[in-house]
């Protein structure tokens, strides 16, 4: 858990450009995996933070077009998530919207 907060402290720096949008919602995959299959230390809380997180930041883009790859990435995974939630309880835990 240490290095995935690590990363998101890096994500934190990274999002001065637009176009890092993309290494957040990788980070985001990454907490899902954990999550999915049930690691002990990945919680629903550790998964809604970073979503909250990445809303923030996608709020405040000035240039969404630089970020046009990580925003489809991001709605994909949200998708992705939605599906998943059918047949996984506790991903209906996590609040995509």
């Amino acid at each position: 858990m240490d290095q995935l907060k690590k990363a998101l402290k890096i994500c934190d720096v990274c999002m001065s450009s637009a176009k890092n949008l993309y290494l957040c919602v990788d980070l985001l995959n990454k907490y899902l995996y954990f999550y999915i299959y049930e690691a002990t230390f990945m919680t629903h809380e550790d998964i809604n933070n970073l979503l909250d997180f990445i809303k923030e930041h996608i709020d405040g883009l000035e240039d969404k077009e630089a970020a046009k790859e990580g925003l489809k990435y991001f709605e994909n995974t949200k998708k992705a998530i939605r599906l998943k939630a059918e047949t996984n309880e506790r991903l209906k835990m996590i609040k995509i919207d």
